[in-house]
This record gives structure tokens, sequence and C-alpha cells, in this order.
């Protein structure tokens, strides 16, 4: 967590009146901090749903998805392959557990089954991006599906759909940002370390930008 994040984090913390809602932005903090461990402890004593506020528009956060995050952070591949089967068991549409049930069952030396998998997300991924425009298809799913191009070697592809979802987010949207294990597959091409390049471009220019209007609102 950059040190700017971390003064805004701590911000909203002192703003925050829920006690449930308050543990819920520490847990957050302490997982950027890459403090797992805690963060795990800390999520676990809040219910697997947690409802905000009407403030912030009544949003479901899955603290399920965040223990899973914690998982992943600290790569217990044997949680996540249990947590992702689980996911799809109760929804098998719910697409980004397959992408992370591939990643852990590659991880424990499953390859055939992590390819099966990886094939699977590809189908699924291409069905929903071919169906006419449709409001409910998950942001992600081009990142996803980029992902499984570049785990079977077809890097082309892979940029097509990395290329389709960086125009509307960035590596930063995902969990854990660019810690975030699905991008190891990426890292040693060099139009990823591009990619990268751009974005810590991009953040210095709106790091600098929010410290100067932030100068200016003092200075006011």
């Amino acid at each position: 967590m950059t040190d700017l994040a971390e003064k805004r984090m701590q911000r909203a913390l002192h703003q925050e009146t829920s006690p449930q809602l308050h543990q819920l932005m520490e847990c957050y903090r302490l997982m950027w901090r890459q403090r797992f461990i805690d963060a795990r402890a800390g999520f676990k004593e809040l219910p697997p749903e947690t409802h905000l506020a009407p403030r912030l528009q009544s949003t479901t956060y899955s603290v399920s998805d965040r223990l899973l995050n914690c998982a992943l952070g600290l790569e217990n591949w044997s949680a996540i392959i249990n947590t992702c089967n689980a996911y799809l068991e109760n929804d098998r549409e719910n697409f980004w557990p397959r992408t992370y049930l591939a990643l852990g069952l590659q991880r424990v030396s499953r390859q055939t089954e992590a390819r099966e998998i990886t094939e699977q997300v590809l189908k699924r991924g291409l069905e929903r991006l071919e169906r006419p425009a449709q409001p409910d298809i998950p942001w992600d799913v081009p990142l996803h599906v980029a992902w499984a191009y570049r785990f079977v070697d077809q890097q082309h592809e892979a940029y097509h759909y990395l290329d389709q979802y960086l125009a509307h987010r960035t590596l930063l949207h995902l969990p854990l940002g660019l810690d975030n294990p699905i991008l190891d597959v990426f890292k040693n091409d060099p139009e990823f370390n591009t990619i990268l390049t751009d974005l810590k471009r991009k953040l210095e220019v709106s790091r600098r930008s929010i410290q100067e209007y932030e100068a200016g609102s003092t200075q006011g």
C-alpha cells in the first residue's frame, strides 16, 4: 500500500461509524499490507456476506471472497482448490473460480486437471463474450480468457483479450493488484513489461496530481 493510499484509508477509517464495516476496512488494509494471516483472522470474525451501509448503496461484500484472496496471498493452494470447487458446486455459472481452480491445480502439479479446467475457462469465456452485448457479462471475463490463452501458450490471442480488458480497467482492479498470481503467467513477456511500465507511469502522474490538489486544498 502506498503512502497516499494509506493516508486515504486512515481518513476513511476515522469517518466510519459502523463497527462491522470498520473491521472489514481494517482487514482490507492488512491484506494490502500483505499481512494475510492477520487479515484472514479478522475476516473470519465477520459474517460470510457483509451488507454495507446504505450510503454505500447496500453493496454485498462477500467475506468468503476476501478469504480466498488471503489464501492466494499465502499461496495456500489446497484451500484455493477446495474453495473454488465449493463455489462451483453452488453456482456452475460462476466464472472466475475456474481460473483460480486451474491455477491451484497447476501449482500442485495436477497438470492434466489444470489443462481441462483451463479449456473450460476458454470455452465458457468466449461464449460469454460472443453473445450480443449484455449488461450482465462480468467485467473481468476478458482477463480470464487472456490468462487461459497464455496458460496454453497462445500468446497472440492472450494479448488480444488482455488489451480488451485493459481498455476498461487496470490491473489494479484485480484482488491483490499486481501481486495476484494469475498475472504470473505473463511476467516474462516483453509485452507485459511494457504494460506495467505504462501503468506505473500513469500511477505516478495520478499520484502527483492528487498531491498537488491536496496541497492546494490545504493552503486554501
